[in-house]
């Protein structure tokens, strides 16, 4: 159809464009079929009323009944006799299931070349032997399939990483082993107005070691090191140290563990006097001091994970 003119090529946008169907023919032929019903239903047409068979036989003069005339019509070439108007040739514009180009000219378009590697975009575009390997370093820490997808958009690329990642994520035995759900969700405390106006604090144990985790509860960033002893004074001591790094907070959320002990005389309560902190717990409830109770889980989830948790 193309060689003997009846279609023609499109190389620009168009407004409209309907899908091509193509039917095979009881004799073996091939019969495109464009559907237009949308561009149907928009068209604005002009008003024919159909006379009745009566009138046109009253308008036929009388004498011409005396004469036989057949007409004969080609129905099945009934079509392409006349071309379409130059302004109406866009609104028949249909698509073809194969196209004129390669599928993949648009993802071409998006490779360039730099330093010797090949990117997409701003992502190196990982060949086929490499991507086993890369697959590993993106799970390096058992992370889950959101945050490994984070990193992939941000670093590389190749066909099917999504699905990839996801499949490599879903197999890792040690991230099925620790990947416990909340049953309930927590409720969330009151937001704060700027970062560490408001922060929690609290105990773990892990590997033989005791650790001091803070968490803000604006930018829900943590900060933990490793105590001494179990002391006041050593946690004051590492308190003073974050502090330092980040500001003095406001609120100070604890789960009233015995080196947080709300006693006038407690080193910890001389620290929050002379500090201006103000101390809030709920013993035997450390649900209510949800953010870090979930920090320390995540914190001790990592160390876990690595081979290496110093």
């Amino acid at each position: 159809m193309r060689c003997d003119g009846i279609i023609e090529d499109v190389t620009e946008p168009s407004e409209w464009c309907a899908p091509l169907v193509l039917v095979k023919k009881a004799n073996g032929d091939i019969r495109p079929c464009v559907d237009l019903t949308r561009l149907n239903t928009q068209v604005k047409r002009k008003t024919h009323p159909m006379p009745a068979v009566d009138y046109l036989i009253a308008q036929v003069p009388p004498d011409i009944f005396q004469y036989v005339i057949f007409t004969k019509l080609d129905a099945k070439s009934g079509f392409w006799q006349k071309k379409l108007a130059e302004k109406s040739r866009h609104l028949t514009t249909f698509i073809t299931p194969f196209g004129s180009n390669s599928i993949l000219s648009t993802k071409r378009s998006e490779l360039h070349l730099q330093k010797g590697l090949i990117l997409r975009n701003s992502r190196i575009v990982i060949p086929g032997p490499l991507r086993d390997e890369v697959l590993h370093k993106l799970h390096t820490g058992h992370f889950g399939i959101k945050k490994c997808h984070r990193i992939a958009r941000e670093t590389v690329w190749w066909p099917r990483i999504t699905a990839h990642i996801e499949e490599m994520v879903r197999k890792c035995q040690v991230y099925i082993q620790h990947n416990v759900q909340l049953q309930e969700p927590l409720i969330p405390s009151e937001f704060p107005t700027h970062a560490w106006e408001t922060v929690a604090m609290d105990l773990f144990y892990l590997h033989g070691k005791w650790y001091l985790l803070i968490a803000d509860y604006y930018s829900r960033y943590p900060e933990f090191t490793q105590l001494e002893s179990l002391t006041s004074k050593s946690v004051i001591l590492k308190c003073k140290e974050i502090f330092a790094r980040h500001g003095i907070p406001t609120i100070v959320r604890s789960d009233n563990g015995p080196q947080f002990e709300p006693i006038s005389t407690s080193d910890f309560e001389i620290f929050a006097r002379e500090w201006d902190l103000d101390i809030t717990s709920s013993p035997k409830f450390p649900q209510s001091n949800g953010l870090i109770e979930k920090m320390v889980n995540i914190i001790k989830l990592a160390m876990k994970k690595n081979s290496d948790p110093t």
